[in-house]
């Protein structure tokens, strides 16, 4: 059985979380989380997507189209059913792909949008 994936999050890497969602938000005039500091802010729209932003210490911008220092982000789904989400998204992993495991054992990071992942 497959599980249904939702995405509930992106998360930019940056240098200052505020400031890149102060921009963000001006430019597409959704509401800042109310827990929003230093280290880890966001932008909320009304069918629940969240916008992160991560603080990365010693981070360096993307130079594009330059990929010396390609672009940074993840995205974070909300899940029904975590063991067959796993299954699903390793089904389509090929063999030689390098892959990192996070603390949950898989390949996915379960968060609630609102919350930095690992």
């Amino acid at each position: 059985m497959r599980s249904t994936l939702t995405l509930a999050a992106i998360t930019l890497d940056c240098a200052d979380p505020l400031e890149l969602a102060a921009f963000y938000q001006r430019a597409t005039g959704l509401a800042l989380h109310p827990k929003s500091d230093d280290e880890f802010a966001g932008l909320t729209r009304d069918d629940g997507l969240f916008i992160g932003f991560q603080r990365v210490n010693d981070y360096q911008p993307p130079r594009w189209p330059d990929q010396s220092v390609p672009q940074q982000l993840h995205l974070d789904f909300a899940v029904d059913d975590i063991g067959a989400a796993e299954a699903f998204c390793w089904s389509w992993v090929r063999p030689s792909l390098s892959t990192s495991r996070v603390e949950t054992g898989s390949g996915c990071s379960p968060t609630r949008p609102g919350t930095p992942s690992a």
